[in-house]
């Protein structure tokens, strides 16, 4: 945007957002989790974290969860977050005959908590920015299922970090969740990388440190106009 106004792309320096690994810890075991949070022992779970509304994409991932279950894979999803949505989707989850597979949260203070409970996160959004949820769940080496949109592509890469498909499309989410519900070696690997990529690109220290470089930077440098 900026650059589109004039500023000289050269003069451009983005800071990537940054998450406290401390912020998501937690001292309960998985099943202690999902004890405390009512989501069904011995199933595969796929956290799904985010204001419940159109541009989330929480439909398209029931129409995917429906795919796998013809699959006759066991996967739950357990909507963390409330909004204008939900009873919309509530009655999307009954519509396609998915009670049994899906929990409804509602807002969680601790979201880590949600992770912990998780096997994987699915994140179906129509549109992003920078998504939290996607640094969070890399930064707990949990494995992600993604959309293409946004900064999605510029976190993480496809095949090497996470799972990316195309937004708007359940078919294409629902083979990736398969992959990732089947290979548990592929999905132990890209989590270890994601989490290595977000100790580097997204630690809070790091993100201090760009800022204190880039205000060094512009207190040396006489103010002129862009041009």
């Amino acid at each position: 945007i900026v650059v589109s106004e004039g500023v000289p792309a050269g003069r451009v320096v983005l800071i990537p957002n940054a998450v406290e690994a401390h912020d998501l810890r937690t001292e309960l075991s998985r099943e202690e989790a999902r004890a405390k949070l009512g989501i069904p022992h011995g199933r595969t779970v796929g956290a799904v974290v985010g204001r419940l509304s159109h541009e989330k994409g929480q439909d398209v991932a029931l129409q995917a969860l429906a795919r796998v279950r013809d699959e006759n894979v066991d996967v739950v999803l357990a909507f963390a977050g409330d909004g204008p949505d939900r009873a919309s989707l509530e009655a999307l989850t009954d519509t396609l005959g998915l009670r049994d597979r899906v929990v409804f949260l509602g807002h969680q203070k601790s979201v880590g908590v949600v992770y912990a409970a998780s096997d994987f996160l699915l994140m179906p959004s129509r549109s992003e920015a920078m998504p939290n949820a996607l640094l969070e769940a890399m930064t707990v080496s949990l494995p992600v299922v993604a959309t293409r949109v946004g900064g999605v592509p510029e976190v993480a890469n496809d095949g090497e970090h996470i799972w990316i498909v195309p937004s708007e499309d359940p078919r294409w989410m629902a083979a990736a969740l398969l992959h990732c519900v089947r290979d548990p070696d592929e999905r132990a690997r890209r989590a270890a990388r994601a989490r290595e990529r977000a100790e580097i690109n997204h630690d809070p220290k790091r993100r201090a440190r760009r800022y204190l470089d880039l205000y060094e930077t512009l207190l040396a440098r006489p103010l002129t106009p862009w041009n």
